[in-house]
This record gives structure tokens, C-alpha cells and sequence, in this order.
């Protein structure tokens, strides 16, 4: 209208020279204005992705319910409520997570070698290789301080009691039971990863707690553990899986968290093979600066580095360090803002008794598009995914790695990559037939590492007898030697 107005004026002043010159002006202020709107940032939407308020200051556990399956938000925000509700206390005054009362997959199988710590504020790390080796690539992660990243499965009460009440504790119960057969809505799994607070380090940005861990030992570059050597230590979160059923999902949805300080993302235009430092700004929890990206993400022993050792067995410090990098943001996917804003959203509405967890983020989740059709027993979803794509049997994000627990495994697997309904061999035991259960590696790697436990524990004890035997046949050699 304001343009149509100018034009009649200026049609009209065709004979007088002021009206001309106004007209003028207010022509070339149209046309700065309009100027100034196209340059101007565009309009700030909200996020579309948000964290209700009444998560907080409390956030009450998820129901489960079924997610939309055309929005990849309804489960971005089961997962965060997840772990905010799993992160915090069950009373004002007792600020210790849900998640460290959980029991672990040790405790369902086999009684603690040695004293039993009971449950404080610790976290009480499995006495077998779980604590410190990766799964899938077997590898061994090492901070920029030398020590080694500890590990820890926890299972809330519906896990437990759908294992308990089955009878899945006895390996004849667990390989007869029905291929069909699913886990519960309400099963929630977690896997937690944690750092050595070092001597004067500062861990303010981390949830930090006391922790009883193993003590490593290494024979031919090999790590084992001594089930009855084990230490106190501080220990600080890095990283929490948070894999759980809800309705219409049997086949679990698999998420994960990290500190936002462990690892620097990969550029996009930066060949993960290169010459090049993937981040030469600030040193992180897992990457110095300035390091090339080709000498990062592998494991000891594998070129580069060298093979595994002790600097300081005593102090637990171990060579080579590990640098590490995050080579697929949010998963790979190409729309990330759903879970940035999500994030933010959370970490803007925590209260100020939970402002350390603003320092943790969520890097995606991966499920399956029609468990209907899909989560079937004697399946390797990830396969069949990858063979036929328009079946789009995977949802979500498909490069999902957390880097503190798949450092090694990040180009070639996401969590569907190992965790399927095929048959599970074991090396030591019989093997568990292809089923539904075992989409969770909790049973059949529990038992499998009861089992281990149990010859070690005999081993131990019949060295620890031989030794015995040995000394007192020596004692009683010296005292018959000073017997008159």
C-alpha cells in the first residue's frame, strides 16, 4: 500500500518540485528498509523438539507408552526422561541416582569372590574382563592420564524380576525358552562408562563417586584380573547408555549420553584416515589437541601404537594413551537439530541441585521402524537393513556410537550391529540357540562370565592352596632344622 501511495503522489507532482523531492526521500527510505529486512536473521523458531516442564525439578520415570512412529522426538524425549529419572535421587535428601542401586548381571549369577561391599554411594565394578574391555572390538580404552575406562551394566527391577521369576540364572532354563519369548515393557538396561579421577584433577563438570575397582594385570600384552585384588578410587561419569523397552518396541530403543568434554567431532570434510589434527584448539577428556586424525580411535597394539604395558603398575598407569574422536555426530544424521534442541531445552530447565548434568548431552538413539514385521527371532537387523534399504528396517540414528564404549568400532557398527536375535556361541559353554532374548547380551554374557568366574575362582584357590602347602612344607623344614 505504501508503494501504491508513493506512486500516486509522484504521479500527481509531476508540476511541483517540493512534492517531487519528498516523494524522492521517502522512495529511498522504502527501499533501505526493505533492504535492511532481507539482510536482517531470519525469525528464531522454537525448537521443535522440547522437554515438558513438569520433568522438573522432579522427573518422574517414563510411562512406556507407545512413541509416535513418524516422530523421531517421542523417543529423544523417552531417552532423556530416562536418564534424568535414573540420574536422580528418590528423596530430596538423598541425591545418590537411581541407576547406582540397580543391580548388575554379576550379583543375578554368581556370589562376589571375596568381602562383599555393600551398597553405599560406590559403584562396585564387575571382577571380570567387562570391567575394561570393549565389547565387539575387544579393545581396551587408555585417558590421557594412563588409566583405563571402566565399565558397568545396570538392570532396574523389571529386568531383574522377569529373570528371576523365568528361571534364566540356569543356562537349561535360558536355551529352552521360547524363541518368541520378549522381554517386558519397562525393562531398562544401562551401561555406564568412568574415568580415574587422577590426584588434584578437577572434576567439577562431572557427576563424580567412589568406586571399587579391579586391579589389572597383564601377561603377553594381555589383560586379566585378580577378582580378589581390587582398590578404591574416584571415579567420574563419562557416558551412559540407556536401552529400554516400551510399548510396541520390544527389541529395546538404544540410546546413549556422553560428558560434552570426552571427545571433539570429526569435521565433516576431514578424511578420519588423514593427516590432519582433527582439533587443534582445546585438549578433551580423551583427545590432545593437535592429533592427527589416522593416529586416533585405535587400540593398543594396532599401528600406531604400541603394544599394551604398565608405566607404573603399582599406580594402575598404562601405555600407550588413546586419542580419541567422535567420526559421526548425532549418529550421522543429516538433521540433527531435533536432538540439539532437545538438549538445550533440557539442560536450560534443570534446577540448580542438578546443573551437573547440563554437562551431558544425548548423541541419539536407534530402534526399529516396524518391530511388527522385523523383531523376529534368528535376525541380524543390521544386515538386512543395509541389503535392502527401502525396507527401512532401522530407525533413527544409524552410525550411533558412544565414544568412551565403541572407540573402536565407530565406522563399521551401531548398536544393532551386535545386538540381534541370532544365535549366541560361547567360547567356554555351549551356545545359546537364535531367540528374541537375545537381542540383550546381559544373560547369555553373564552366564558365560559366571561360568569363567567359577574356574577362576577354583584356580585361584587351588594356586593359593599349592602356596600354601608350599610354605608350610618350608616353615616346617626350617623349624625341624632348629629343633635339637
Amino acid at each position: 500500500m505504501l508503494v501504491d501511495a508513493l506512486q500516486y503522489l509522484w504521479a500527481n507532482a509531476s508540476y511541483n518540485r517540493p512534492k517531487k523531492q519528498l516523494c524522492a526521500v521517502l522512495m529511498i527510505f522504502l527501499i533501505q528498509t526493505m533492504i535492511a529486512a532481507c539482510r536482517s536473521d531470519p525469525i528464531v523458531r522454537p525448537p521443535s523438539c522440547v522437554a515438558p516442564k513438569d520433568w522438573f525439578p522432579k522427573t518422574p520415570p517414563p510411562t512406556n507408552a507407545q512413541p509416535d512412529p513418524n516422530s523421531d522426538c517421542d523417543f529423544y524425549k523417552w531417552a532423556w526422561q530416562s536418564f534424568l529419572s535414573v540420574t536422580q535421587g528418590d528423596s530430596p535428601g538423598n541425591a545418590k541416582p537411581r541407576f547406582l542401586e540397580f543391580q548388575v548381571p554379576f550379583e543375578l549369577f554368581v556370589s562376589r569372590v571375596g568381602k562383599r561391599v555393600e551398597k553405599t554411594t560406590k559403584v562396585d565394578l564387575p571382577v571380570n574382563p567387562d570391567s575394561v574391555i570393549q565389547a565387539g572390538s575387544q579393545g581396551l580404552l587408555v585417558d590421557q592420564n594412563g588409566r583405563a575406562i571402566y565399565y558397568q551394566t545396570h538392570l532396574n527391577s523389571v529386568f531383574v524380576r522377569f529373570v528371576r521369576d523365568g528361571g534364566y540364572t540356569e543356562s537349561t532354563k535360558l536355551r529352552s525358552a521360547p524363541a518368541s519369548l520378549e522381554f517386558p515393557k519397562g525393562s531398562l538396561e544401562l551401561k555406564s562408562s568412568w574415568k580415574i579421577v587422577a590426584p588434584g584433577e578437577d572434576a567439577s563438570k562431572f557427576f563424580t563417586t567412589a568406586a571399587i575397582i579391579p586391579l589389572l594385570g597383564l601377561r603377553n600384552g594381555q589383560v586379566f584380573i585378580d577378582p580378589a585384588k581390587t582398590r578404591e578410587e574416584t571415579v567420574a561419569l563419562l557416558g551412559l547408555h540407556v536401552v529400554g523397552v516400551v510399548q510396541g518396541h520390544p527389541e529395546f530403543i538404544w540410546a546413549t549420553f556422553e560428558h560434552n568434554d570426552n571427545a571433539p567431532d570429526l569435521p565433516p570434510d576431514l578424511d578420519p584416515r588423514g593427516q590432519e589434527p582433527v582439533n587443534s584448539q582445546r585438549n578433551w577428556i580423551l583427545y590432545p589437541k593437535g592429533t592427527r586424525a589416522r593416529d586416533c580411535n585405535k587400540k593398543p597394539g594396532e599401528s600406531p601404537l604400541s603394544p599394551l604395558k604398565f608405566a607404573d603398575e603399582d599406580r594402575q598407569v598404562l601405555q600407550p594413551k588413546v586419542a580419541v574422536f567422535r567420526q559421526f555426530p548425532f549418529g550421522g544424521d543429516d538433521e540433527p537439530d531435533l536432538i540439539k534442541g532437545l538438549n538445550d531445552s533440557v539442560h536450560r530447565q534443570l534446577p540448580a541441585d542438578l546443573t551437573v548434568w547440563r554437562n551431558y548431552s544425548l548423541m541419539g538413539a536407534v530402534w526399529l521402524n516396524t518391530p511388527d514385521r522385523d523383531f523376529i527371532e534368528n535376525a541380524d537387523f543390521t544386515t538386512i537393513d543395509a541389503s535392502d534399504p527401502g525396507m527401512k528396517v532401522l530407525g533413527g540414528d544409524k552410525k550411533l556410537s558412544n565414544t568412551t564404549m565403541e572407540t573402536f568400532t565407530q565406522s563399521t557398527q551401531n548398536c544393532f550391529s551386535c545386538h540381534n536375535t541370532m544365535a549366541r556361541p560361547m567360547s567356554q559353554v555351549d551356545g545359546f540357540p537364535a531367540k528374541k532374548l537375545n537381542v540383550s547380551h546381559v544373560l547369555t554374557n553373564a552366564y558365560a562370565h559366571a561360568t569363567q568366574s567359577r574356574k577362576q575362582v577354583t584356580l585361584l584357590r587351588s594356586a593359593t592352596k599349592l602356596r600354601a602347602d608350599h610354605l608350610n612344607s618350608q616353615n616346617t623344614h626350617l623349624l625341624e632344622r632348629r629343633l635339637p
